[in-house]
């Protein structure tokens, strides 16, 4: 069990982790409360000259999620 947990927070702790994880925080799918924080906040403490690129992935994560969600929303009606 614990070496799941690790290989499934090792996934998220790469950029396109940090993307997925802010389009599936920002989605009806998934929420983990402050999830998305702690994966940037622990990326960019290992390389904080990339600072900018996790803020940013996570920026366009949110905005994928959430257009999904608006679109999944008005196809409904």
């Amino acid at each position: 069990m614990r070496s799941l947990f690790f290989s499934l927070l090792g996934y998220f702790l790469t950029p396109f982790g940090i993307l997925v994880m802010g389009a599936l925080d920002s989605s009806m799918v998934f929420f983990l409360p402050l999830g998305i924080d702690f994966v940037v906040i622990i990326m960019t403490a290992r390389k904080p000259e990339l600072f900018w690129l996790y803020a940013m992935l996570a920026t366009l994560g949110s905005m994928i999620g959430s257009a999904g969600t608006f679109w999944t929303g008005k196809k409904v009606g």
